[in-house]
């Protein structure tokens, strides 16, 4: 797929890595969030080879298949819950951010109030952002996000820091 550049202040080696880190983190995503539509090997060996998961099917008899789904889905939820760093709200920019890495690099997806999905790779002082809005991947990651409530919590933890 391609991504629209929103913004490069930076060289087109910055660009290249930024994009290679938001191929990574989108496979990841991909998985986390559509593993229904993947197969059962497939989910196991990502798993294992993306996040050190290792679940042995051998270990279940035939009749504990839905156990073995069960501890892949404990797994998923896990992974998922622990995958960003901070979900939080930036009142001075105006977008709510997903942090996956801070530092340098850091990378993280915005979600702004106009619906733009931004994923921002930023480098000491240098960055580059891609327009993901029409990503099924980010569009699923805001529903789950919406479902969960956590763009309200993240907006009046912000507004109530600001307060205080």
């Amino acid at each position: 797929m391609e991504y629209r550049v929103t913004f490069l202040n930076g060289s087109e080696k910055l660009k290249e890595e930024g994009l290679k880190i938001l191929q990574s983190v989108r496979d990841d995503l991909d998985l986390l969030l559509f593993h229904f539509k993947k197969p059962l090997k497939e989910i196991l060996q990502k798993l294992e080879d993306r996040f050190g998961v290792e679940i042995d099917p051998s270990q279940y008899c035939w009749y504990e298949l839905d156990v073995l789904k069960e501890d892949i889905l404990e797994e998923i939820e896990r992974i998922l819950n622990e995958y960003p760093l901070c979900f939080d709200y930036v009142p001075d920019w105006g977008f709510f951010r997903y942090q996956i890495a801070w530092g340098g690099p850091q990378y993280e997806i915005r979600f702004y109030d106009n619906g733009l999905i931004e994923f921002a790779y930023l480098d000491w002082f240098v960055g580059v952002g891609f327009d993901v809005t029409e990503d099924q991947v980010f569009q699923r990651l805001k529903e789950v996000l919406e479902d969960s409530g956590s763009f309200e919590w993240a907006y009046k933890e912000a507004m109530s820091s600001i307060s205080e």
